[in-house]
């Protein structure tokens, strides 16, 4: 309450206001609340609660009510729940349930919802049709009624039994509003007597029917058939043997007669179809499906039919083809069906499967089909397997890989060449076995040269023959020592040139690598001038550098610069050229020294060393460089022969010139 109080009576004062706060308490007001049940069969009881006027809040009294079928929801002031709802045990005070009755009471009521409960079916291996509207839940307040038909095939549905039913009840079934629990019910059925229709293609009348009952054996019901070389029996439309002790069932399906035409349609040959439309059509057109079973007669070829295959495999280094050992097989199989070559195919170590044939019983013996009386011969034939040998030479001269067929043996290559180092031999890959080439190829195989570092180079020097003198400075020396070669040529014989190339007859070389000596003989042993190759710059010391080198200026086509070059050569008629084998042809030098000179009319003799490849590309590059000469095939000398190919080069230039 707020109050203001005004000073009065002079004149000099302002208006003065405060504001006092005042409790009022008011006492002895009470009033009682009672609680109603607010319905038909409802249980328990909950005293009368006192409230006074004070507006300390206190809980309601804790709902005791139970009605089946119904949940407790609240409490409210009228009855139909239109007045004030308060919760259970809610915390109130006199304001909140006022105004109350003259007599001091405030009557609550209970208020309650319907619950939701269940129906359940159990059908019995029936089922309910698709446009069947099945209850399966209803209110406690409104009950239902119960009036669908379920369908099982070969049976008559007699009613339920279950919930509240004392006996088999047809429908309808009426559930009254107030049933207060789920109903389970049970469908009960009649097994019924059916027609079963018989369709047998192989035998007149092709179609004909018979009674049974239904869930009972077929017994004697079934007629006798019989196929030699077949097994025969009666089928169901979904491909199920029946025999005389199944027992009669109906697959209950809407769309039984088109799943019946389309597996006749299948089964029936075209040259019966005509008995299709005529007999076994008309039959099944208006049958009805929940009353009639449909058996098929089938004849089923035999699935253990033998038959016999054989397996042949390529010899080794030719196209014809073998026995393998115990390679005749008995399979077995279904009878007239197909055999499928690449199905008997083995799985052969070292073969592949190529093709397959069969013997044929006359001219009309198109297809491998499996013979009934077991007398199909079948014939595989396999590949010899190639397999990949790759030499790896660890930093020496290139080795070509090759291609072997299984069980074939690895030829040996030439051994590569490392500058400093001796070879030891071929090793598997990334192990330490040597590997025999006398070993069958059984499959892929990397091969990896082992080498010894050499500590001390050997430098042999000698004449190229001993009548015609000696040479002075040959031995074991380390690698970079400098050596002092002299070449004393005996009373008669003149000194031409070191094998390299050098024309000093006392020089000083640094000790590197094992030097081949080649083009000294052709002064020796004719009358012939030498023109040396030799380029300004000077080549990397380091073989792999070198050769590195020299693989730059061939990709480059590069001609390097001479320290001189031949001007004229009209007054020679033979030209010979003679260089190291580099990357498959001459060095980029040679080129450099020959390309612009005229060699029309003149024969060119090209003379090679080198590591395994040959004369390689030399030649051919030759004529693409000179015009105009005549070219004689070439001399290729491996650099292992060279100090003693004497004889081969002198006997080759005489052939030719």
């Amino acid at each position: 309450v707020q109050i203001n109080v005004v000073a009065e009576g002079n004149e000099n004062y302002d208006r003065i206001s405060e504001t006092l706060f005042i409790t009022l308490r008011i006492n002895g007001l009470k009033y009682k609340v009672v609680f109603n049940k607010n319905g038909d069969n409802v249980r328990g009881y909950i005293n009368d609660q006192t409230f006074t006027s004070s507006l300390i809040k206190r809980e309601l009294y804790y709902n005791q009510f139970v009605r089946d079928g119904y949940d407790f929801v609240s409490w409210n002031t009228e009855a139909d729940g239109s007045g004030k709802s308060f919760a259970d045990c809610e915390r109130v005070d006199y304001f909140d349930l006022a105004p109350y009755e003259e007599n001091g009471t405030v009557n609550l009521y209970a208020q309650w919802n319907a619950k939701t409960l269940k129906v359940f079916y159990e059908l019995n291996g029936g089922s309910f049709k698709e446009s069947d509207q099945v209850v399966t839940e209803f209110k406690v307040d409104e009950g239902f009624i119960l009036n669908v038909t379920p369908v099982r095939p070969g049976y008559k549905f007699i009613g339920w039994s279950g919930t509240g039913l004392a006996k088999v009840t047809p429908n309808p079934i009426v559930v009254p509003a107030g049933t207060t629990s789920n109903r389970v019910y049970r469908a009960n059925w009649e097994a019924k007597e059916v027609t079963i229709l018989f369709i047998n293609l192989n035998q007149f009348p092709y179609v004909s029917t018979k009674k049974a009952m239904y869930d009972q054996p077929y017994g004697n019901v079934l007629p006798d058939i019989g196929e030699d070389g077949y097994e025969s029996g009666w089928y169901t439309i979904l491909g199920s043997r029946v025999t005389s002790d199944s027992i009669v069932h109906i697959s209950l399906d809407e769309n039984i007669i088109s799943v019946i035409e389309a597996v006749i349609e299948n089964y029936i040959p075209e040259s019966l179809k005509g008995l299709y439309e005529r007999y076994i059509k008309p039959a099944i057109e208006n049958i009805d499906t929940s009353e009639t079973i449909v058996l098929l007669a089938r004849s089923t070829p035999y699935t253990n039919t033998s038959y016999t295959v054989r397996h042949y495999i390529q010899g080794l280094g030719t196209s014809e083809y073998e026995l393998l050992p115990d390679g005749i097989k008995t399979r077995y199989g279904t009878t007239n069906e197909t055999v499928k070559y690449e199905d008997e195919a083995l799985n052969i170590t070292g073969f592949t499967y190529d093709h397959g044939d069969f013997e044929k019983k006359n001219w009309l013996d198109l297809t491998p089909t499996i013979l009934a009386d077991g007398t199909r011969v079948v014939n595989i034939y396999y590949t010899r397997n190639y397999y990949s040998v790759d030499f790896n030479s660890k930093g020496g001269s290139d080795v070509e890989g090759q291609k072997l067929q299984y069980e074939s043996r690895v030829t040996r290559p030439a051994d590569p060449y490392r500058q400093d180092y001796t070879f030891d031999g071929w090793y598997l890959k990334d192990s330490e076995t040597e590997y025999n080439f006398d070993d069958l190829v059984k499959g892929n195989i990397s091969l990896e040269a082992h080498w010894t570092y050499k500590d001390t180079i050997e430098i042999s020097a000698e004449p190229n023959d001993d009548d015609y003198g000696y040479v002075l400075g040959g031995g074991l020396y380390k690698k970079g020592e400098t050596v002092v070669l002299t070449a004393e040529p005996y009373s008669g014989y003149r000194f031409v040139k070191w094998i390299d190339g050098d024309t000093n007859r006392i020089r000083t070389i640094t000790v590197d690598h094992d030097t081949e000596y080649v083009a000294e003989f052709i002064k020796k042993n004719f009358d012939a001038d030498l023109f040396k190759v030799e380029t300004v710059k000077e080549y990397a010391k380091s073989y792999m550098d070198c050769i590195r080198e020299a693989q730059s200026e061939l990709d480059n086509n590069e001609r390097p610069e001479l320290k001189s070059y031949l001007d004229d050569i009209s007054e020679y008629d033979n030209i010979i050229i003679a260089g190291p084998c580099w990357w498959g042809t001459y060095p980029m030098a040679i080129f450099s020294a020959i390309e612009k000179l005229d060699f029309t009319g003149k024969k060119v003799l090209p003379i090679m060393t080198h590591e395994g490849s040959g004369m390689g590309h030399c030649e051919k590059d030759l004529k693409n460089t000179i015009k105009g000469a005549e070219f004689l095939r070439g001399l290729a000398i491996h650099g292992a022969d060279a100090s003693s190919s004497e004889k081969q080069v002198v006997d080759y230039l005489k052939k030719n010139i």
